[in-house]
Order: structure tokens, then sequence, then C-alpha cells
């Protein structure tokens, strides 16, 4: 019987070799050319719309998309950012957003919402004080295709 497993082996080893190198099974799936996506100090990648990376189709359903409103609450005045990810059609239980990510500048995280598997409704909602002038980062964490950025415009 290890006879037959070994001419087994031997016939279906190679093909499965080619088809494992051809598909870049054992490589890392990310690009790792800083041209392609942005790099924080620390190593971090977030695709943005315009540099997507080894996920160009993906970058329609990722990229965060957001709105700013302004509200008055106990006397101070707040900026709102109702963030969301644009995901076309129904989320599987396989791939779906982990984490909407307010950060600073410098990708510090100021505020985060997280999410079940599978949840139909990534959406978050923060609040800055009015007086908050720097720019600020929206990041969306996929379970499947990693992190994406968006820098929010104050003039939205």
């Amino acid at each position: 019987m290890n006879i037959y497993y070994a001419r087994v082996l031997k016939i279906l080893f190679p093909a499965f070799a080619v088809f494992f190198l051809t598909c870049n099974f054992f490589s890392s799936s990310k690009d790792t050319s800083k041209d392609t996506e942005t790099l924080q100090g620390d190593g971090v990648k977030f695709h943005t719309a315009e540099k997507t990376g080894t996920w160009k189709k993906q970058a329609s359903d990722h990229v965060p998309l957001y709105a700013i409103s302004y509200e008055e609450h106990d006397g101070k005045k707040y900026k709102i950012i109702m963030a969301r990810i644009p995901f076309k059609g129904a989320i599987a239980p396989l791939h779906y957003v982990e984490a909407l990510i307010l950060t600073d500048y410098n990708h510090n995280e100021l505020q985060k919402v997280s999410f079940h598997r599978g949840n139909q409704n990534a959406t978050a909602v923060f609040r800055l004080p009015m007086d908050h002038k720097s720019h600020v980062f929206i990041i969306a964490k996929c379970n499947l295709h990693d992190m994406w950025e968006a820098r929010v415009d104050w003039d939205h």
C-alpha cells in the first residue's frame, strides 16, 4: 500500500507544486512595494482609493465613505463623522468589516467601532470637538482585504 501512495505522490506533487507556485500560495498576498500602498512609520499598510495594492478590484467596496455634520450637546459643539463601508450586495459570513477606526494624523487611534462577523451594516458615528482642526483618517479593517484608509476632508 505504501508503494501505491508513493506513486500517487510522484504523479500529483509536480502538478500541485506548479499550481501553488503560479498562484503565489506560499508568498504573502500583500504587495510590499511603497508605490502601491501607504506605508506608515511602523510598517502598517493602508490601501487607498488611489493606491489599491493587491486589491484593485476590491477598492470600490472597501474604501470608507463619510459625511460630516455638526451638532450641539450640553452647550458644546461637535463635528460628527458618519462613516460606512459601501459593500455591494450581501456581506458573507466569511467576508466582513472587523472595525471602523478614527485616527489622528499620525494614525493614533482616537475612536473605534468593532463589528461582528456577517454584520450587514458596517456604519460608525464618530464625534470630535468643534475645535479639532487637524486631519483625521477613517480606517476600515476587512478580515480578508487588509486595511483601507480615507482622509477626512473638513471642507467635504
